[in-house]
């Protein structure tokens, strides 16, 4: 598995070290986390660096390690566990790219957008919400929400949650796209 993931012969890695299959930094960093296994005896938590495999590609692999002893307890070399990891990393990466792009809207526009999850917990604010309603996302994440919406815009609300979600959750092309009108009580009591 190893051969095949950086692109060697079994052959052709003997004698290698990560320094051959990685940058400088990286280098460093994969000895740091070997060196203290040795000093420590302790095996590593899993931690990911980049390697370059011999035709030049790049690959993110997560890694643990062990002290490997004989028999008198004497340290004889590591053992270890690699995982590809690279898909997982381009899609963390393209994920927070989108998360990114979608706070830099929702952060900056003049109209109040806020997350909430199935259980009608707010999870995210716009920073407008502060601005027009006086509560920050504590106090929101703390408040119910019949606190927050008159009691009319309350009962509207959960009525559209208790309809839509089923619908939504029960595996259908089913698409959510409803405009509701809703009356906020500001932290002041407007």
């Amino acid at each position: 598995p190893v051969c095949k993931l950086l692109g060697y012969s079994r052959k052709e890695l003997t004698g290698m070290n990560n320094r051959h299959y990685t940058d400088k930094e990286t280098a460093k960093k994969v000895f740091q986390a070997f060196n203290k296994v040795y000093r420590t005896g302790q095996p590593t938590k899993e931690f990911d660096w980049q390697i370059v495999r011999k035709d030049g590609t790049r690959r993110y692999i997560e890694q643990s390690a062990s002290l490997k002893k004989d028999s008198s307890g004497k340290s004889t070399g590591f053992r270890g566990i690699l995982h590809d990891i690279t898909e997982r990393k381009k899609t963390e990466f393209l994920l927070k790219q989108s998360e990114e792009k979608y706070r830099l809207l929702a952060d900056h526009v003049k109209y109040l957008v806020w997350l909430m999850d199935l259980d009608l917990k707010i999870t995210y604010t716009s920073p407008s919400v502060e601005k027009i309603t006086g509560y920050t996302l504590d106090d929101l994440q703390k408040i119910p929400l019949n606190k927050i919406l008159s009691a009319t815009s309350f009962q509207e609300a959960t009525h559209t949650h208790s309809t839509a979600i089923p619908r939504a959750l029960a595996g259908t092309a089913y698409s959510l796209n409803i405009l509701l009108e809703l009356e906020l009580i500001r932290k002041d009591n407007k």
